[in-house]
């Protein structure tokens, strides 16, 4: 029953996006944006811990849907765009001094039980590792296939409840909860990297087709 719902993020994500083509429509939003990526990750950053401090509690939806909505959810998205601008050490710094002071906030917001601090705190590690950890050292084998895996995380996570929910109940109902649950993971895993095998391939023909069409039109204006 809950399957709908678990597309959540991709809705909010959506409407975030959305959110930003309005705000950088004028040119002078734009310009600012040019100037200070990371400036304006900061100010995006205060607009979400003040709108997760505020929107849900002055604007409360139905019990249960608070946490599925864009005031929920959106500085995060605003900490991972301070991740991805912060290019000195002391914008890292910033960043991660940041993380440790929001994080937390909402774990103690969302709950304050231990799957909140887990959560939260398993994102403030993150945050940590992607500012600070440069590159992944790796046998040379193992390259092709985490890349795959990493090429595929975004169909696995779209796909991979697909599994559990639907696929193993109608083919092995009966299955004991630990091999249910080993095939659950390797299943929505697999079916993910399927998918994102798919999904590439289609871009390349797409891209070889876009190409093809342009080459005459290159040809005759030459």
């Amino acid at each position: 029953l809950m399957l709908p719902y678990l597309y959540w993020f991709i809705e909010a994500y959506a409407q975030i996006c959305l959110l930003l083509v309005l705000l950088f429509r004028p040119a002078g939003m734009r310009r600012w944006l040019a100037d200070s990526l990371f400036g304006t990750g900061l100010f995006l950053l205060v607009c979400g811990v003040i709108l997760r401090l505020t929107l849900p509690e002055l604007w409360p939806l139905p019990a249960g849907r608070s946490q599925f909505s864009v005031p929920w959810v959106f500085y995060l998205f605003a900490l991972g765009w301070c991740v991805t601008a912060a290019q000195s050490r002391s914008q890292r710094l910033v960043v991660l001094a940041a993380a440790a002071l929001i994080l937390p906030l909402a774990a103690w917001l969302g709950g304050n039980w231990y799957g909140s601090w887990t959560k939260y705190l398993s994102l403030l590690g993150l945050v940590g590792l992607l500012l600070f950890v440069q590159t992944v050292p790796m046998p040379r084998l193992a390259v092709r296939g985490v890349m795959r895996l990493a090429q595929a995380a975004f169909p696995i996570y779209l796909l991979h409840r697909l599994v559990p929910e639907i696929l193993l109940p109608a083919a092995l109902p009966d299955l004991p909860p630990a091999l249910f649950d080993l095939l659950a993971i390797l299943g929505g895993i697999g079916l993910g990297v399927m998918a994102g095998g798919v999904l590439t391939r289609l871009s390349r023909v797409l891209t070889r087709l876009h190409w093809t069409r342009l080459r005459p039109a290159h040809r005759q204006a030459g």
